[in-house]
C-alpha cells in the first residue's frame, strides 16, 4: 500500500504511470473535526504529495519526471534475489533478505486480522423429524 511520499517516489522510479493512494483518500474521508470539504482535502493532499515528490527529485538532481520515471536509481536492501529478478529486473541489491515466502506469510497474517475466524451457526438442525414418503 502506497501512503507516503517515499512509496510514491519508489513507484515512480520503477516506472509506474499512475498512483491511486486509496488508503490516504479513505483517511481523508474519515477525518473528524475538519470543516474542509472532501474535495479540498484531496486537493491539499495531492498538492503536498506533488511538492514532496519534487523535493526528492531535486535532492537527486533530477529536474523532470520523465528523467526519474523508470530510471531505477535505487538499490534494493533486504529483498531476496528471486524477488529482485522477478519484480525489479535490473535493480542493484545490497543485502539479501525477504523472499516470496515472507511476503505470503505477511499477507496471510493481514488477512487473518481483517477476517478473523468466527463460529458459524448451524445451517441445519441436528434433530430433524423424518417426513412420510409421498
Amino acid at each position: 500500500d502506497a501512503y507516503e511520499i517515499h512509496h510514491f517516489c519508489c513507484l515512480l522510479g520503477f516506472g509506474c504511470d499512475a498512483i491511486y493512494p486509496y488508503l490516504c483518500y479513505l483517511s481523508l474521508l474519515r477525518v473528524r473535526g475538519c470543516s474542509l470539504p472532501l474535495n479540498k482535502r484531496i486537493e491539499n493532499f495531492r498538492s503536498g504529495s506533488d511538492s514532496g515528490i519534487l523535493k526528492v527529485m531535486s535532492k537527486m538532481g533530477i529536474s523532470c519526471l520523465q528523467s526519474y520515471k523508470g530510471a531505477q536509481l535505487f538499490q534494493a536492501v533486504g529483498l531476496d534475489k528471486e524477488v529482485i529478478s522477478k519484480c525489479f529486473t535490473g535493480c542493484k541489491f545490497v543485502l539479501n533478505g525477504a523472499g516470496f515466502n515472507i511476503f505470503s506469510q505477511d499477507a496471510m497474517e493481514l488477512h487473518k486480522l481483517a477476517f478473523p475466524e468466527r463460529p458459524q451457526p448451524m445451517l441445519v438442525d441436528e434433530e430433524v423429524e423424518e417426513l412420510d414418503d409421498f
